[in-house]
């Protein structure tokens, strides 16, 4: 058995161990999938569709959309994608320099905030035009529109990353008023009597 599997208590060290290897084998792998998701979406989108452009799934209700936002959540800040980038950025490096602190030893929160360290980069990545799109168009790639047509009705449309943001904080507010932080000692199975 590997160190985590290993019954008994276990000591600090080896509890950093534990954490390390869930960092390395799980929440790595789910942000960089995250933002590899989102970027092959966005660009999916630039390539196939003229910006502004709408294709109508389902009747009156669910489209796909080529929209560019120059701000953050629902336009907000428009105009200001350096200012946005910053904050992405800081917030990236921050999350993953506290990421043991801010997840305190509680699985569903390190799941959450993986799923959310990688939509604030994927957005990141369209802000400072990481990865430039044929048409050339700097800012977020938004593509999901839910609309209901008949009563005017039009939710701002988003991307993969920002369902990553939001299913991540989601979860990561969900646990934080359901669950304690998990001690080192019960992050590791107890030994068997």
């Amino acid at each position: 058995m590997g160190q985590c599997e290993e019954s008994g208590a276990c000591s600090a060290q080896k509890s950093g161990m534990c954490f390390k290897r869930r960092v390395i084998w799980f929440y790595v792998p789910l942000y960089i999938f995250t933002i590899i998701l989102d970027q092959v979406t966005k660009h999916y989108i630039s390539s196939t569709m003229p910006l502004h452009d709408q294709k109508e799934i389902i009747q009156d209700i669910f489209y796909i959309v080529h929209v560019v936002n120059y701000g953050a959540a629902w336009g907000i800040l428009s105009g200001k994608l350096n200012f946005l980038a910053l904050v992405s950025i800081t917030f990236f490096i921050f999350g993953i320099v506290k990421f043991k602190y801010l997840t305190e030893g509680v699985r569903e929160r390190e799941w959450a905030f993986a799923l959310l360290l990688g939509g604030v980069f994927g957005n990141f990545i369209d802000r400072v035009n990481l990865i430039p799109r044929p048409s050339g168009v700097v800012g977020v790639v938004d593509f999901i529109s839910f609309q209901y047509r008949p009563k005017g009705w039009q939710y701002p449309a988003f991307n993969v990353a920002d369902m990553a943001i939001c299913i991540g904080v989601g979860i990561y507010l969900l646990s934080s008023f359901c669950r304690k932080p998990v001690s080192p000692q019960e992050d590791e199975p107890k030994k068997a009597e």
